[in-house]
């Protein structure tokens, strides 16, 4: 079987185990969080202005959206990056020629399950697989899993702690997963969580709207295109941060909007050869944006 075949069986199988474990597979958070809905869907855009590549060695600007469907179970996602690159001869990757790439393609399934021990205590595991890649799917998959435990302080305050580890051909990463709750994001009034990999500020008005301030880790592996200018057949891992301050307004029960400007910094470019061995890493600078989604629960 070839790899681009095996990528597409690992995400095809994790689905069936998701929906045949069904909506019953997750209780209620041990955190005393809300219990998150059987079935949703979602779309989500952003744009991100020009900036600059390696301190001037030519621009790049990009689109993306992703379709989610998930549920208390987990979720799967399908998401599209479009770049529009400037001054490509100037790069320091690619053929000096043609743009480095235009589209990149990612599909990403989580599976999540959590429990009280008591009152006080609970636990959960996830984990999941994901597939980026530009043309061809070959050697792009790779997988993800997380654990840890949930401590309650009462029904204002929640603690989460674990770890997540992530294993592609570029490498086996290892990231800590922590979050502290406060408050009910539900209820009207202030509510936060503060953690790895993203914290937010919340204030809510009404059922109808609230507001978030925050940030979050956002990257991802891609495979490269066999005759890519950059690497025949390797990777592209970028990452950063992003800031946020967005507002959600709900003018329906169970769909909400969230639209607003983001901020997006500490940017790379790392790329790997077909071995998936590191080959150079480059900056990228900070550029404002503007994020847009649609979220239906059923």
């Amino acid at each position: 079987m070839t790899s681009g075949k095996t990528a597409t069986v690992i995400l095809l199988g994790a689905l069936v185990l998701a929906l045949a474990l069904g909506p019953g597979a997750a209780q209620a958070g041990a955190d005393g969080a809300r219990e998150r809905p059987d079935l949703f869907a979602g779309i989500q855009a952003h744009a991100v202005a020009g900036a600059d590549v390696d301190g001037g060695a030519g621009s790049v600007a990009a689109t993306g959206a992703r379709a989610v469907l998930g549920g208390s179970w987990g979720s799967l996602g399908y998401g599209v990056l479009g770049y529009r690159w400037n001054d490509a001869s100037r790069l320091p990757f690619g053929n000096g020629g043609g743009d480095p790439w235009n589209t990149l393609h990612s599909l990403r399934l989580d599976l999540r399950h959590e429990a009280a021990l008591d009152a006080r205590w609970g636990w959960f595991v996830g984990g999941g697989a994901f597939a980026g890649w530009e043309q061809e799917m070959d050697d792009s998959a790779g997988l993800h899993a997380r654990a840890g435990v949930r401590r309650v302080f009462g029904p204002e305050l929640r603690l989460s702690l674990g770890v997540g580890v992530v294993a592609h051909k570029t490498g086996l990463g290892a990231l800590p997963v922590a979050s502290l709750a406060w408050g009910d994001e539900a209820a009207a009034g202030f509510s936060a969580v503060i953690g790895m990999p993203e914290t937010w500020l919340r204030f809510r008005f009404d059922d109808a709207w609230r507001v978030r301030l925050g940030v979050r880790l956002e990257g991802g592996t891609y495979r490269l295109a066999d005759d890519s200018g950059v690497v025949r057949g390797g990777y592209v891992r970028q990452s950063g941060l992003v800031g946020a301050l967005l507002a959600d307004w709900s003018p329906l029960q169970g769909l909400t909007l969230s639209f607003g400007p983001e901020w997006r910094f500490a940017r790379r470019l790392t790329l790997y050869n077909s071995d998936g061995d590191e080959q150079d890493s480059y900056g990228v600078d900070a550029a404002p944006g503007f994020g847009l989604g649609l979220r239906h629960v059923f």
